[in-house]
């Protein structure tokens, strides 16, 4: 038997009703592993962008447990090496994948939802001119205290399991996101949208770009070597 086929039948293609009252009953976690570009342009909501074979997609076993279940959303041609990925991450309770994925959920007609993604240099035009505007650094604390964006709050992934941080930002706030390469950011942009917050914009850029980026200043908190 062909592999994929075998991958398809051992889980279940979950049609888009179905879908739809387990997701927003909170019943399971729906990721989506298509790239951060594809998910960015449209999704659907509720759902954590965790882009295939990226390392740092790990840190959300730190927020959502490997208790919890799980349905797929992806394309149609990466069912297999979606459920294997998923379970890499340490989530072994896969209830299945949406039935063709993204797009089966858009041709039904149902909402879709997206983020604004903007480069660095647009961060540094946006800093000196938005009173609302605060940078969230969602790396971990050890690179945050390497280098971080002058006055950046730090608001790790791996601390979102508890939503007290998220509940202490101002709901009038304008919150750009950031971490090394895109992948914790986006992340954390769809936890901050389950939880209401939805004026989110995420650094589509590496660290390396914006702490090099002219306008954006940059400060170490790190304690210095003996």
């Amino acid at each position: 038997m062909n592999l994929r086929i075998f991958f398809e039948m051992s889980y279940s293609s979950i049609p888009v009703s179905a879908f739809k009252l387990k997701t927003e009953s909170r019943e399971v976690l729906a990721l989506d592993t298509r790239s951060a570009s594809y998910f960015a342009e449209g999704f659907v909501p509720l759902s954590l962008n965790v882009p295939l074979n990226t390392e740092e997609s790990q840190e959300i076993i730190n927020v959502f447990g490997p208790q919890q279940p799980v349905i797929i959303i992806c394309e149609s041609d990466k069912i297999e090496e979606s459920i294997q990925f998923i379970k890499k991450l340490g989530y072994p309770f896969i209830e299945g994948f949406l039935k063709d994925g993204f797009l089966g959920w858009k041709n039904a007609g149902e909402n879709i939802d997206l983020l604004i993604t903007i480069e660095a240099d647009e961060l540094a035009m946006d800093i000196p001119h938005d009173d609302n505007l605060i940078v969230l650094d969602v790396r971990t604390p050890v690179e945050y205290a390497e280098g971080h964006i002058e006055d950046a709050q730090s608001l790790p992934l791996m601390s979102m399991s508890d939503p007290a941080g998220i509940a202490l930002l101002p709901e009038n706030a304008n919150l750009y996101l950031h971490c090394s390469n895109m992948v914790r950011s986006m992340i954390a942009a769809g936890i901050f949208k389950q939880h209401g917050l939805h004026n989110v914009r995420v650094v589509n850029s590496l660290w390396t770009e914006i702490k090099n980026t002219p306008g954006i200043k940059i400060e170490n908190t790190a304690p210095d070597p003996d």
